[in-house]
């Protein structure tokens, strides 16, 4: 997973906006990549599936 440097993406996004509108073509700016991150094991992904699984089950019975 590719960490992009940390900014003011909405400030950016803006402003590739206008960029786009004013010329008719969408502006290629480089996206810097700070790091990247390789997941390890389970990541949580599991507790969360049985957390989601049983929280779903009780709004399940509750439409009953």
């Amino acid at each position: 997973m590719s960490v992009p440097r940390s900014g003011e993406y909405v400030a950016l996004g803006a402003a590739r906006q206008a960029a786009w509108a004013a010329t008719g073509k969408q502006p290629e700016w480089p996206r810097v990549i700070d790091s990247e991150l390789e997941p390890t094991g389970d990541a949580g992904i599991g507790e969360f599936r049985e957390r989601y699984g049983a929280l779903r089950r009780r709004y399940e019975e509750q439409l009953r």
